[in-house]
């Protein structure tokens, strides 16, 4: 019976070590401080006029470089227009602000995504950035 428990504890030992462990979230250095997201609509020509305003600041200590923004609008998982604006260069600690302004031509439900492209170590990096408040 202790071998059945020894074997047991030392299969699920050699389990736990097989799984690679999981990677650490990668810090990124731009963080959206706050996004807001607006529409109106026009009755007459049944548009939708919207603008979404993005506060980003860089939270390094360094310059990043290579920095663009673009905002996806997104009907359910279908994405209906997609809006860019390239930044440049961000200083240390310094914050942009952002304004995306858009038209539709017609009546629906749009939600914005968020992603942020920079130059890395490696090569450019692309996230999905999630502002705290909407």
């Amino acid at each position: 019976m202790r071998t059945v428990h020894v074997s047991l504890i030392l299969i699920l030992f050699l389990a736990v070590l097989a799984f690679p462990a999981r990677a650490a979230e990668e810090k990124h250095p731009l963080q959206v401080l706050k996004a807001t997201f607006s529409t109106s609509a026009s009755s007459a020509s049944r548009s939708v006029q919207g603008i979404c305003s993005i506060w980003l600041k860089n939270l390094s200590d360094v310059a990043v470089d290579g920095v663009q923004v673009t905002v996806k609008l997104r009907e359910g998982s279908r994405t209906i227009r997609t809006l860019e604006k390239d930044l440049g260069t961000l200083e240390s600690g310094k914050k942009s602000f952002l304004d995306f302004k858009f038209e539709e031509y017609s009546e629906r439900t749009l939600k914005p995504q968020i992603w942020i492209t920079y130059n890395g170590a490696k090569g450019p990096v692309t996230f999905e950035a999630e502002p705290p408040v909407w």
